[in-house]
């Protein structure tokens, strides 16, 4: 079995862009992302996985921000 966990965190601060109206708060932004994924090598060539990944955008710009998830179930052949 083999397992792999990652996780990214980001911080942006925009020094010249307003959000939303001119003249108003500078934009912020900050992304959240992880992804998991589990797999088995089944004899010299066949892998099966199972894998997920989510990722959120917190931001005061209210257009770019959003949540997403993905899973995923695969069987990988070498050839």
């Amino acid at each position: 079995w083999e397992f792999k966990l990652r996780v990214r965190l980001q911080h942006y601060d925009y020094t010249h862009q307003p959000a939303g109206i001119p003249g108003g708060d500078l934009r912020k932004r900050q992304d959240v992302a992880g992804s998991l994924r589990v797999q088995r090598e089944l004899g010299a060539r066949w892998t099966v996985f199972a894998q997920t990944e989510w990722e959120q955008t917190n931001s005061n710009e209210r257009l770019e921000e959003y949540t997403v998830a993905t899973h995923m179930l695969g069987a990988e052949f070498q050839f």
